[in-house]
């Protein structure tokens, strides 16, 4: 971990807005403080995302090194946890794109290479035992669009107000509004559907 951990108990008591004014001024301490502080919640939000715990792991060490390093030029932050989950969302979505076009080149040249029935076949079993292993929850939860998914879990998980979604997600906040409420409707809707 390139952030020191820090102990000192008067910078423990600055909101975050106060750390991260004197963070752009190049205070290390105040800069570890909002690390710690922040870590857990941000490696909970990419891990709903983003399955491998490295790739999450790594996009906050780079989220951290990038703040680091451009601190200069960094405006204030209204919410400085909204700016750093829209941070690492930008930085996990475009690994995940990368990984998805590697995978897709992977794809293309499996079947140009080869069409053995067997590895269909193999592919069906293997989805066919990852359906089967859902929970319940779980199997409504996934009947969401990713963006209700992503909402919820910034509301619910992560105490997020709409605005502060909409800041991490890009989106307006009616936008937000609407995916919530649509959200929680349609997970009820499959619970019970799924139950009865």
């Amino acid at each position: 971990m390139f952030v020191p951990s820090y102990r000192d108990a008067s910078l423990q008591k600055l909101q975050d807005s106060e750390l991260w004014e004197m963070f752009r001024e190049g205070n290390r301490p105040a800069f570890s403080v909002l690390f710690l502080r922040h870590y857990n919640r941000l490696y909970n939000y990419g891990f709903n995302f983003y399955a491998k715990e490295e790739d999450v792991k790594d996009g906050i060490q780079k989220l951290f090194f990038r703040l680091w390093k451009d601190r200069e030029n960094l405006d204030h932050a209204h919410s400085v946890y909204a700016y750093l989950l829209h941070s690492l969302r930008r930085i996990l979505l475009r690994k995940k794109e990368k990984l998805e076009a590697l995978h897709l080149r992977n794809d293309q040249y499996a079947q140009m290479t080869s069409f053995n029935s067997g590895n269909i076949e193999q592919k069906i079993i293997q989805k066919e035992i990852h359906q089967e292993k859902r929970q319940l929850f779980r199997q409504a939860f996934n009947s969401l669009t990713n963006r209700q998914k992503e909402a919820l879990v910034l509301r619910l998980e992560h105490g997020l107000k709409n605005k502060e979604i909409a800041q991490v997600m890009n989106l307006t906040h009616q936008r937000v509004r609407n995916l919530i409420s649509q959200g929680t409707k349609r997970l009820k809707d499959q619970i019970f559907e799924i139950t009865h």
